[in-house]
């Protein structure tokens, strides 16, 4: 059955149909790392977000929401657009201002009857409690970065965990990675640190500006993974452990020490979270370093968020992240 078109005045949620025998993205523990969120016992009933967006629309334009920072938005754009005219699917973008009140943002897109919403930055966490429903990999991380729409109802999930996820993995698999060493335990550094423990890192030494952070990071991979972390308590310490490779988790305005370290050689991979070009991605590949850049991550997460829109693309199986217990300080 075709869904049915968005009303034409803004002000009006359009109807939206469910497919018959449409299945939820997550049928089993062993399907995609992040998707229909998990109905609670107040929604049950409800069919699944992805579940209303089944029947084939390919010429339909996806209608999708982008908030956060100005530059993050335009990053994002660039990347949206260029991926769905490669999958030759119309998308229009609508854009908010970056200083909505997370509710005042949640009524406007709900009113503008956009399919789903991207945000970015602290509306990763500031929108969580508005929502109706989380995917499982949105509660374990506490960030969200996709809300779809359906119904009435918001349910947020996490892209970005399975962009790391996926990337991440399949980078180590044919380099040694024991031991890793993560700058940065802020909500990059968090979707980072569950990748590394999927792929099969065993010892994570973990620095942050801020201890308290790194050390919540530090016990949540602990009791989650079984991963053996510890805590960096100062840069001067981190030409004292010896480490297969580093993953940078931190914005561009870093410490020197953090984006050259005395021991960086050939022999190490580098990870670049960010989409910006640091000074140790720059190192990395002077040295002849193995990196994976935060633009390959970038264009990952730019796939998820329209495979949740555009179930009849193909979307790879990914097993769920080993750590599943929920992020333990909401407020690090």
């Amino acid at each position: 059955m075709p869904r049915s078109q968005p009303s034409p005045h803004p002000g009006q949620q359009p109807a939206r149909l469910t497919a018959p025998g449409a299945l939820p993205l997550l049928p089993s523990p062993h399907a995609a790392s992040d998707g229909a969120p998990q109905a609670s016992p107040q929604t049950s009933a409800l069919p699944s977000p992805q579940a209303a967006l089944v029947t084939p629309r390919r010429n339909a334009p996806l209608r999708l929401g982008l908030a956060g920072r100005p530059a993050a938005r335009l990053q994002a754009e660039g990347i949206l657009l260029a991926k769905a005219a490669a999958w030759r699917q119309p998308l229009t973008l609508h854009h908010f201002a970056d200083d909505d009140a997370p509710a005042a943002l949640l009524h406007r897109a709900r009113a503008a009857g956009l399919d789903a919403l991207h945000v970015t930055g602290a509306l990763t966490e500031t929108m969580l409690p508005l929502l109706d429903q989380l995917s499982p990999v949105a509660q374990q991380q506490h960030s969200v970065d996709l809300i779809l729409f359906q119904g009435g109802l918001s349910f947020g999930v996490n892209a970005a965990a399975w962009a790391h996820k996926r990337a991440i993995t399949r980078f180590l698999a044919p380099l040694p990675h024991d031991h890793a060493l993560l700058l940065g335990a802020g909500r990059r550094g968090r979707a980072a640190a569950c990748a590394l423990a999927s792929a099969g890192v065993r010892k994570l030494a973990i620095y942050d500006p801020r201890r308290d952070r790194a050390l919540a990071l530090s016990l949540f991979l602990t009791q989650g993974s079984g991963m053996r972390s510890v805590t960096l308590p100062s840069l001067d310490s981190l030409c004292d452990h010896r480490f297969d490779g580093i993953i940078r988790a931190m914005p561009a305005a870093t410490p020197t020490a953090l984006d050259r370290p005395c021991n960086l050689s050939p022999r190490h991979w580098v990870i670049d979270t960010g989409q910006e070009t640091s000074a140790l991605t720059a190192q990395a590949r002077t040295l002849g370093c193995r990196a994976l850049s935060g633009g390959d991550l970038a264009q990952l997460l730019a796939r998820r968020l329209l495979d949740h829109l555009t179930p009849a693309t193909t979307q790879p199986a990914s097993g769920p992240l080993r750590t599943q217990r929920p992020f333990p300080y909401r407020n690090l």
